[in-house]
């Protein structure tokens, strides 16, 4: 950094404008991964276990029990910050496909069963799968690597 900073201060200096980038971003509320050149960054040191993909849900119906009859009933598909939603419907049957961008480090998807006449959109229902893991009859996850039970 400077010609005749020792070692140590050329530490002490990395590790404050470390910390002064790291408060900038809090601050800003701007996301690390948008930085071009981190989503590569963070693949290649392992710490996310896939790129950015698409999933396409296809929501065909709802089972549910309830005490107050007819309920009006959405399902919301959520993953990091992008979220998708069925019509509503009164009878649970959805027949719907929704397509949901996954952003590289999203950790869950979130699929919920939503009361629509609620006023806060309050989950009737919740469940969470990992991405990290695969469903798929292949067993091959998001990241083309083999997933193990």
């Amino acid at each position: 950094l400077y010609p005749r900073a020792s070692c140590c201060e050329s530490l002490v200096l990395l590790l404050g404008g470390i910390a002064v980038a790291v408060g900038c971003y809090r601050c800003c509320r701007c996301r690390l991964r948008d930085i071009p050149g981190i989503k590569r960054l963070l693949r290649c040191c392992g710490c996310d276990a896939f790129a950015d993909f698409s999933i396409v849900v296809l929501v065909h119906d709802a089972l549910y029990t309830t005490a107050k009859g007819k309920i009006l009933l959405n399902v919301r598909v959520t993953a990091g910050k992008h979220q998708v939603a069925t019509d509503d419907s009164n009878n649970g049957r959805f027949h719907q496909p929704l397509e949901l961008f996954v952003e590289q480090g999203s950790r869950h998807v979130n699929v919920e069963l939503m009361d629509a006449r609620a006023k806060k959109h309050s989950p009737a229902s919740s469940s969470t799968p990992s991405t990290t893991s695969s469903p798929s009859p292949t067993g091959r996850g998001p990241s083309g690597k083999r997933s193990t039970p």
